[in-house]
């Protein structure tokens, strides 16, 4: 347990890419909702735009929100800007989300007098695949107090690719609300059962989801005679038509829906029988864990942290862009809707157990008090 006297020196400043609705940036947000709660001084610092619907909540929450400007004005003043966020809030930790943007925040929060900084990696896709991003993350991934990576696979990756020392990186996984993503009543159930066999796609419309994957699955569980069933694809992003058309080309679209961008996405959820991810580079995907705390059992393919998170049960694991490995999972399941309760079972007690956001908040608490009020 962490004494009074550390409890009340530690204040945090989650540091984001943006405002926006992505995965990581919902998980800063979580947590700074969550510290805010248990009494810590939070504050979030967006290095790029000063809007979004993440600023939003959190300022109606009483939680401090900036921007740096990255993108928007020369580099030397991004730095500058940067500098005089941190000075001003003083917080003595710093929680970065992500290896490129540890790299930019290094420096003005050294300078600010940051007494801790953390890195939170969440996908290593990025600095595998570019060796100029990978040289640097060598360098400055081992000026991290503690790296903490969401799964264990990054966590290896860290140690052996980035030579960062073992005793230093440590795997927080993604947590989340299990309250508010719960399973639904069964008059709710009843009220949203739309009779068809309903398969939801819940992600940003980008290629690292390979949107595409899903529908040649689509295909071929129509050519081998399944028919009653609904594809509800929820994001929005830059290939919003080019999947349109892809849908059209393969004469799905009776069967797909493009519901673009979605504030409920917990009635989303409650309305499927499974969630599909058919991605072909992740880290620890949100999505997964809000479909299995809401007991929905789901399809992924084999890649991030999605093997060991379905690893109890809760779901399917195939390989990454093999439609049809993908399509026999899915109808696995349309087959045998009688063990889709305990599958739901299985995987919503998988998140309790392991992902529920308040002891990952813990987790977090005690990374960040080591050392403070020495």
């Amino acid at each position: 347990m962490m004494s009074p006297d550390v409890n009340n020196k530690l204040s945090i400043m989650e540091v984001i890419y943006a405002f926006e609705l992505g995965g990581s940036e919902q998980l800063s947000a979580t947590i700074a909702k969550k510290l805010h709660e248990r009494g810590f001084p939070v504050s979030v610092c967006s290095l790029t735009g000063p809007d979004g619907p993440i600023r939003n909540r959190l300022e109606l929450d009483g939680i401090p929100c900036f921007s740096a400007g990255m993108g928007r004005v020369s580099r030397l003043r991004f730095l500058y800007n940067l500098y005089k966020v941190f000075r001003k809030e003083k917080p003595n930790v710093a929680h970065i989300h992500h290896i490129p943007l540890f790299i930019q925040a290094y420096l003005p929060a050294k300078l600010a007098g940051i007494k801790r900084i953390v890195l939170t990696e969440h996908s290593n896709h990025l600095t595998k695949n570019e060796s100029r991003l990978k040289k640097l993350s060598r360098f400055f991934s081992k000026r991290a107090d503690v790296v903490t990576t969401i799964h264990d696979g990054l966590r290896e990756f860290f140690i052996k690719e980035l030579g960062v020392p073992e005793n230093r990186v440590i795997t927080v996984a993604n947590g989340i609300d299990t309250n508010k993503f719960s399973p639904a009543k069964n008059a709710v159930a009843a009220e949203l059962d739309s009779g068809k066999f309903v398969i939801s796609c819940i992600g940003r419309l980008v290629p690292e989801k390979d949107h595409e994957n899903l529908f040649r699955a689509v295909r071929e569980l129509i050519d081998s005679g399944v028919s009653d069933f609904e594809v509800l694809v929820v994001g929005d992003g830059p290939r919003f038509e080019e999947l349109n058309n892809c849908i059209e080309k393969l004469n799905i679209s009776a069967y797909v829906k493009m519901l673009g961008a979605q504030n409920d996405v917990i009635g989303i959820l409650r309305r499927s029988d499974i969630v599909v991810l058919s991605s072909k580079t992740e880290g620890l995907p949100m999505v997964l864990l809000e479909a299995m705390s809401a007991g929905v059992p789901c399809v992924a393919t084999d890649v991030g942290g999605i093997p060991q998170l379905l690893s109890d049960g809760g779901g399917i694991v195939v390989p990454s862009q093999d439609s049809k490995s993908l399509a026999d999972a899915i109808k696995d399941t349309y087959e045998n809707r009688a063990k889709l309760k305990a599958a739901g079972d299985r995987a919503r007690q998988r998140i309790v157990d392991d992902y529920d956001i308040d002891r990952i908040v813990d987790r977090y608490v005690n990374v960040f008090s080591e050392g403070i009020g020495k």
